[in-house]
């Protein structure tokens, strides 16, 4: 009998255990964008989100969930026995319909300073029991502000007067065709009317080409109507006016205006230019200037001289014409380089002596013949003097002569006319430049 309860007790434990891991509750985590929402599962309350449910058996259940200005959602949703089932949901705000217009019409509708359009304007996302603040601009109006706010979806109408904020500006000008800008923005061409101007300060210019900028700022009342005629005053031109020769001298009308380059304003017509210079052909001419236009040009002036262009063999040569000095030519990188040609300008015609000298070289003389516009050449090749300037002693000896350079071979002298020797370094005890050396 004992053994007959013990196996009973044994098979009602077992069926016990099994009956409770069949029948655990599952799990329901539910969150809303926004939060706070009032959670309803089969009509029943279970707090507002986010919310974990931890008591619902297996089957199929209806959630409903409620946020004042959001619709209502609903969702059916099935949990098994120890099952966990996460709902997440973003509910959608309750909107409303706002109709707005304007007396004129085509005023900008902006909500926090963006623009929604221009009236008549149908706005159909506005949040219900929210407070909304509009504004409405139209040129030439005032500008308007509004606040709304829709308590249900029953469409709602705004009609908006605004107020005249401008005057109006009729503009001619003498001559006609001038630009006319109201503040930086060109409006047309006289003669103009312009509506809608900003009641206060305007500030009016007048561009035509040839004449003057005209200025104006002018007081606009609210409706007021002013005519105005503007008398434009014409503008100088401009000369700019240089040569070939800098020191030509520029003369307009008779009166001397500087040299070689000129820039000059004059009032419109016709002018006598007369351009001179020592050695050249004079230019005389007419010319026309017009209203605030640049008149430009390059006179190339004709030379009643010549030029002698000089290269030297070595370069550093000091070049004396008819006994003055004039320049140098450009030295070599060695005195076996031909200088680049020294050009010298501006010779009167006839025969002229040219000396050349350079320290350690013979002074050559040439006496060129210079024909006028034309330029002659002389290419002197220089003699050099033996002078020495170094001294080098030796393990055995001292040496004078004229030093030549130095490479990685030792030291190079000439020790006589066109007997040339290098010395190495081991060769050297001391280098002692003569005079003032090289």
């Amino acid at each position: 009998m004992r053994h007959i309860v013990a196996i009973f007790s044994a098979l009602l434990v077992a069926a016990t255990a099994f009956s409770s891991e069949d029948s655990r509750p599952a799990r329901v985590d539910i969150t809303t964008t926004p939060g706070n929402a009032r959670v309803f599962i089969d009509g029943e309350s279970y707090g507002v989100t986010p919310t974990t449910i931890n008591s619902l058996k297996a089957g199929r259940y209806h959630l409903r969930l409620e946020l004042q200005g959001y619709y209502q959602y609903d969702e059916f949703f099935t949990v098994s026995e120890g099952s966990y089932v996460p709902i997440e949901t973003e509910l959608v705000a309750e909107t409303g319909i706002l109709l707005v217009t304007s007396d004129p019409e085509g005023a900008d509708l902006s909500l926090d300073g963006v623009s929604l359009g221009v009236t008549p304007k149908l706005v159909t996302d506005i949040k219900l029991k929210r407070q909304y603040r509009f504004e409405l601009a139209k040129t030439g109006y005032g500008t308007k502000k509004f606040e709304v706010r829709l308590e249900n979806r029953v469409p709602a109408v705004r009609n908006i007067q605004l107020m005249l904020d401008s005057g109006k500006l009729n503009i001619t000008s003498t001559p006609s065709g001038a630009d006319v800008y109201l503040g930086d923005v060109c409006r047309g061409k006289t003669p103009i009317e312009i509506t809608t101007v900003p009641k206060g300060k305007a500030r009016i210019t007048l561009k035509l080409p040839g004449y003057a900028d005209y200025k104006r700022v002018i007081d606009v009342m609210p409706g007021g109507i002013q005519s105005i005629d503007i008398p434009l005053t014409g503008m100088p031109g401009k000369a700019e006016l240089s040569t070939t020769v800098p020191q030509a001298r520029i003369k307009i009308n008779g009166k001397d205006q500087g040299n070689g380059a000129i820039q000059i304003e004059l009032p419109a017509g016709e002018y006598d230019v007369e351009i001179e210079a020592p050695g050249y052909t004079k230019i005389a001419e007419k010319i026309t200037i017009e209203h605030d236009k640049t008149f430009s040009k390059m006179y190339t002036l004709e030379s009643q001289m010549g030029s002698l262009g000089i290269t030297t063999l070595p370069g550093g040569a000091s070049v004396y014409l008819d006994g003055k000095l004039v320049g140098r030519t450009k030295s070599g990188a060695d005195d076996e380089t031909k200088s680049e040609v020294l050009i010298l300008e501006d010779i009167p015609e006839g025969e002229h002596e040219i000396r050349i000298e350079r320290k350690g070289f013979k002074v050559a003389t040439r006496k060129p013949n210079i024909s006028r516009g034309k330029r002659s050449q002389a290419n002197v090749k220089l003699k050099r003097t033996f002078t020495p300037n170094v001294e080098i002693e030796t393990v055995s000896k001292k040496v004078t002569g004229v030093y030549k350079g130095k490479s990685s071979q030792g030291v190079t002298i000439e020790e006589k006319p066109g007997v040339v020797r290098t010395y190495s370094q081991d060769q050297i005890r001391k280098v002692t430049w003569l005079n003032d050396g090289l």
